[in-house]
């Protein structure tokens, strides 16, 4: 209606009514326009648009549903192939960039979100979502669905994941509000499953990480996609590691390699690879580790730096505990040449506590450890490494009859597994 367009723009021109009425109109005159109970003079209405910098005309109805289906049919494609995403949101961003339908103006801002996400543009997300938090008012269901499935990915890929877990639960109960959800939504609801089990596996909590990618896997099997399964059974390897169903995990990892290789989705096989390697490592079969790690970095594009850094890392401890000093200190330099290049803070300190570690050199060190590598790891709530590293402390203390600190660490050793559910 023309009221609740003129009250959307005037928040969007960041006017107050006083401002946009002023010289033109009563601020009561405004506000029972912008509450639907009267319709303005076409003069009042021109002067008004030309304040806030629009134009009077009113979108055509066939106008708005061709744009529609253009925004839909540019969403699909983000959806199905990112390869071209750059070229087609060049397009669209012309065709929208001045959009006068609130509907349609707001479902073009939500969908950037899907393209920046795809971008890794995580700054540029966060600023559309502070301008979108003004206006969820004026969303319906369907748009409140997306705005909480897009910031829910968003926060995870931010590693915001209590945050991430909050918008993707609410984007769950949007969804259930959509009539034609079980027809046309049946890719997202997969996708926000997904992204629940990977935030409830970051997390730790190892019950709700399997719940929600049986539920992905159950969709996403009947809609054959191929690359999602592989995730899903990475996903579900991962976390039945951890509470070592090693039996169960390499099961998962081996359907993973069987799709990745019939669907020639290749790219996969070093995630794979590596996840076996840390699977035997679980086991402490140092030498199969290794060789499932080398496999991985031969399957690994050398642009992939988080990865390789990662198999380095685990290369280095499967050498250490075979005590082939050589073979560690080569995957040491390897790895830490390549965080020159790509900073990762991560595993900056994941290094710095191996080559520590190695050394036995921890008494210089320890304030770092205590105020830098735990309370980070602490912070992302990584309780697996708070674990590790708290423990390292700990022992250190205690092999130095410091017991009262020993003691310190290992309750926040303790307190920290306690949340690994």
């Amino acid at each position: 209606m023309t009221g609740s367009r003129i009250k959307y723009y005037r928040m969007k021109s960041e006017l107050t009514q006083e401002e946009l009425c002023r010289g033109i109109c009563s601020p009561s005159y405004l506000s029972k326009v912008e509450n639907n109970n009267m319709e303005p003079s076409d003069e009042i209405l021109r002067l008004l648009c030309e304040r806030m910098g629009i134009s009077p005309t009113v979108v055509v109805e066939e106008d708005i549903k061709l744009l529609e289906k253009k925004l839909d049919d540019w969403y699909d494609k983000m959806k199905r192939d990112c390869s071209t995403v750059k070229s087609t949101y060049d397009e669209i961003a012309k065709q929208f960039h001045h959009i006068q339908n609130p509907y349609l103006s707001s479902k073009y801002e939500l969908f950037q979100i899907k393209y920046f996400l795809i971008t890794n543009q995580y700054e540029t997300i966060l600023q559309h979502m502070k301008e979108l938090d003004r206006f969820q008012a004026f969303l319906s269901t369907e748009l409140l669905f997306y705005y909480h499935y897009f910031v829910g990915c968003a926060y995870y890929y931010m590693n915001k994941l209590t945050e991430s877990e909050q918008h993707l639960t609410l984007s769950l109960q949007k969804l259930q509000l959509i009539p034609k959800n079980k027809d046309l939504f049946q890719f997202e609801l997969a996708d926000v499953y997904y992204h629940l089990s990977l935030c409830h596996g970051k997390l730790c909590h190892t019950h709700r990480t399997r719940d929600f990618a049986f539920k992905s896997l159950e969709i996403v099997d009947k809609l054959l996609d191929y690359k999602k399964q592989i995730k899903l059974y990475i996903v579900l390897g991962i976390n039945e590691g951890r509470i070592k169903n090693f039996k169960n995990s390499l099961d998962y990892y081996e359907r993973a390699l069987k799709i990745a290789k019939l669907s020639h989705l290749h790219h996969y096989l070093g995630n794979i690879h590596h996840n076996i390697g840390y699977l035997y490592s679980l086991q402490g079969r140092a030498t199969d580790a290794i060789r499932y790690y080398l496999e991985s970095l031969h399957y690994t594009p050398t642009d992939k730096a988080e990865s390789l850094v990662s198999t380095y890392y685990c290369l280095a401890k499967e050498y250490k505990r075979l005590n082939q000093q050589e073979n560690m200190q080569n995957m040491i330099n390897k790895g830490m040449e390549l965080l020159k290049k790509y900073p990762l803070q991560d595993y900056e300190y994941h290094y710095k506590m191996l080559y520590l570690t190695e050394r036995d050199d921890l008494s210089s060190e320890r304030n770092f450890i205590k105020h830098e590598v735990i309370p980070y790891f602490r912070e992302k709530q990584q309780w697996n490494y708070v674990v590790e590293y708290a423990e390292i402390l700990a022992r250190h203390y205690e092999e130095n009859i410091l017991y009262k600190e020993a003691s310190k660490y290992y309750k926040t050793a303790f307190l920290a597994q306690q949340k690994i559910q």
